[in-house]
């Protein structure tokens, strides 16, 4: 068997320098005529990332920013009732801006919750500085609170000067940091519930009438047919001079749950018309997500990942590797094994030892396909695996045979038994009495 196995492993190495190298696509190759300079699709189910185009690029985040605003307000009250003044500070801040708010006055109160809608449905500028401002103590506060909480989250590519998202210099992020504060944020209900909002009414104010408020990410209405998804749920626009267009924006279809931000996306088209390239480009690759992505059997228990050299088994001196358990992973429909390649971890890549039970799990792989890791697989053996006492000894003795010292104890011990061996022969034949040797140990002994 043991010849057998080395034949097959010997086979299989010559003939994949026959075989041509496979280059792996990412799933970035699937989609063509993406205008947007960021683009990041990752699963809400397991973390995969389904595309990846500069996710890591700094860049003004627009209304982003909002989300950390809001996401810090969720944190810091929890009465979404309390009412809170507007402050003439807080109106004051962006006077001369032309930025978009919900035309709060100097003196109106509104509850947290409702300015929460204003904050994330308009993308009211107003109603950031007048939360900042409340829960800051002073907006230049809040806007440290904001820092130290992507710190907290491990946003290495985030930096915060102002709570709106109005351009300045200093205020930067990355699609990565954005989709993490949106996963953060959706631990709370209420956040998940406005973003999903359409359109909310503001009820009336001691200062003002009811406001009607709509969502400005136009994925979401059905107007908008260049845009509209029906699965669409929020979560967040923005649209500035340094930022591009932008959206950040949940899916659900088909037991599929995705998170998607686009980013630098342009505002015109090749006709020079008014355009929101963000929305499109939002729309194709979801769209491509839905059609092509799905959950698949990566890793079959039948499955041959690797062999492994094994020590201390007299049986063989090879073992195949397979997983312990089904796995899955989302990966294109028209996937097949060839296009994967797997990785094996450390302790793998050195002889195993027996005696190991099948569904011991000895070591990991993961599964790789257009270069990214989609999936780690727990290893195991095909079958169990029994440890030899000889062969252990044996393989002792072959290493202590590799160092001088121990070739002169191996040495020593092999004479010492030759020796005894030829005394042992001596007293058969009579050469030596040993029964003398007794008596004369014994009188010296007496006579001492």
């Amino acid at each position: 068997m043991k010849k057998s196995v080395i034949f097959v492993i010997l086979a299989s190495f010559l003939l994949s320098l026959l075989l041509p190298v496979h280059s792996f696509a990412s799933y970035n190759d699937e989609i063509s005529d993406i205008s947007s300079d960021i683009v990041y699709v990752i699963s809400l189910d397991n973390g995969n990332v389904i595309f990846d185009k500069n996710c890591e690029k700094k860049t003004a985040p627009a209304s982003m920013t909002k989300l950390m605003t809001a996401l810090l307000t969720l944190e810091n009250i929890s009465d979404m009732t309390k009412q809170l003044t507007v402050s003439q500070s807080s109106v004051d801040m962006l006077a001369g801006t032309g930025a978009l708010n919900a035309s709060l006055v100097a003196g109106e109160r509104m509850t947290v919750r409702d300015l929460l809608y204003c904050l994330l449905i308009p993308n009211a500028n107003d109603a950031a500085c007048v939360l900042a401002e409340t829960i800051g103590g002073t907006v230049p506060a809040f806007v440290g609170m904001m820092n130290d909480k992507a710190q907290k989250l491990g946003l290495t590519g985030t930096h915060y000067v102002n709570p709106h998202g109005l351009d300045e210099d200093g205020q930067y992020t990355t699609a990565r940091d954005v989709a993490i504060i949106v996963q953060e944020a959706l631990k709370y209900p209420l956040f998940e519930k406005i973003t999903s909002a359409r359109e909310y009414t503001v009820p009336a104010t001691n200062m003002s009438d009811e406001r009607a408020l709509t969502s400005t990410n136009l994925m979401m209405n059905p107007y908008y047919d260049s845009y509209y998804l029906s699965y669409v749920k929020g979560i967040n626009t923005g649209a500035t001079a340094n930022s591009g267009r932008c959206v950040v924006t949940k899916a659900s279809k088909d037991g599929y749950t995705y998170l998607a931000v686009v980013m630098g996306g342009k505002d015109k088209d090749g006709n020079g018309s008014d355009y929101n390239g963000a929305f499109a480009d939002c729309k194709k690759v979801l769209g491509w997500t839905y059609s092509n992505i799905k959950y698949k059997v990566v890793a079959d228990i039948d499955q041959t990942i690797s062999v492994s050299e094994l020590k201390y088994c007299w049986k063989t001196d090879h073992i195949r590797l397979v997983p312990v358990e089904e796995v899955y992973a989302l990966v294109p429909r028209s996937l097949d094994a060839s296009s994967l390649y797997y990785e094996l971890s450390d302790e793998l890549n050195k002889p195993l030892k027996a005696s190991i039970k099948k569904g011991d799990v000895v070591g990991t792989a993961t599964a790789y396909y257009g270069g990214n890791p989609i999936a780690t697989i727990d290893l195991t053996v095909e079958e169990t695996v029994h440890h030899s006492v000889i062969l252990h000894i044996l393989s002792v003795f072959k290493a202590a045979w590799n160092n001088l010292f121990g070739k002169v104890v191996i040495i020593a011990l092999a004479l010492t038994v030759i020796v005894l061996l030829l005394l042992r022969k001596l007293v058969k034949k009579g050469v030596i009495d040993i029964s003398e040797i007794r008596y004369n140990r014994n009188l010296k002994k007496h006579l001492k």
